[in-house]
């Protein structure tokens, strides 16, 4: 048993959306607003280039196994002590205001390949088969990391991608992960943004929109919840959409609403 003080104090992100939707670039934006501290990036299988115009540069961590990311996670949860071996094996300049995980998706096939038994399965072998038996061990580990990362006293920002689904004859898009881990992933952070390359933003969406998009402008974030996709903003403070969002938008938009 512990005591719950509601945590107004750091800022829990996960953007979702489809491959180019630019939520990378959105996530690590952290690392250009003082106000996140120094930014600690665990990439999987997020597309990190697309940052490289980003000054000051986060540290980032290409995250390969599970034990990659218990790893590290032990090490933020046991405030990133500087005699760790994984300071000086990874160049790492702590302390660390931000994490930004980028790729839940990834994570997620992770724990499919250790549930399964595959990971030792090489290039071309036959993989086993997920069975019915493994998904509750999906689902506990995937929710476990979650949960944990989500829990960290600092900054984490996670992203994850969607696909498109059909419930009830009515096209949907879900977070991309097995399972029960689909509708509870998103419940971890404190907001959800639906990331959308302009390019793929409906007509009507963009005659709405038509006041706020610029000839640069690159995305649209939702914040508002909607059946057809992830999206929510807890803090009240975000509105329905952001165009071409920053964290530091986000921060600025929070700080000005007072919550």
């Amino acid at each position: 048993m512990r005591r719950v003080v509601p945590n107004t104090e750091y800022l829990r992100i996960m953007f979702v959306g489809r491959s180019g939707s630019t939520k990378t670039r959105t996530a690590y934006s952290a690392c250009m607003d003082e106000r996140m501290g120094r930014v600690l990036g665990l990439d999987m299988g997020g597309q990190p280039r697309s940052i490289r115009t980003y000054k000051p540069q986060p540290d980032i961590i290409g995250i390969e196994s599970l034990p990659d990311l218990s790893r590290i996670y032990a090490w933020l949860k046991a405030k990133q002590p500087r005699n760790d071996k994984i300071v000086s094996e990874f160049e790492l300049n702590p302390p660390y205001g931000t994490v930004v995980a980028d790729g839940w998706s990834e994570a997620q096939r992770l724990v499919v390949v250790s549930a399964s038994g595959n990971s030792n399965t090489q290039l071309g072998d036959k993989p086993k088969p997920v069975e019915i038996q493994h998904y509750g061990t999906i689902f506990a580990q995937t929710t476990a990391i979650l949960e944990g990362f989500y829990s960290l006293p600092m900054h984490v920002i996670g992203t994850a991608l969607e696909n498109e689904r059909e419930d009830n004859n009515t096209i949907a898009f879900r977070i991309q992960m097995v399972g029960q881990s689909r509708d509870q992933a998103a419940s971890y952070p404190e907001i959800v943004g639906r990331m959308m390359h302009i390019e793929k933003v409906s007509s009507q969406i963009r005659s709405a929109l038509k006041h706020e998009l610029t000839e640069d402008t690159v995305s649209v974030c939702f914040f508002k919840p909607s059946n057809k996709y992830e999206a929510k903003d807890q803090t009240g403070s975000l509105g329905e959409y952001m165009v071409d969002p920053t964290i530091t938008k986000i921060l600025d938009a929070i700080e000005l609403s007072g919550n």
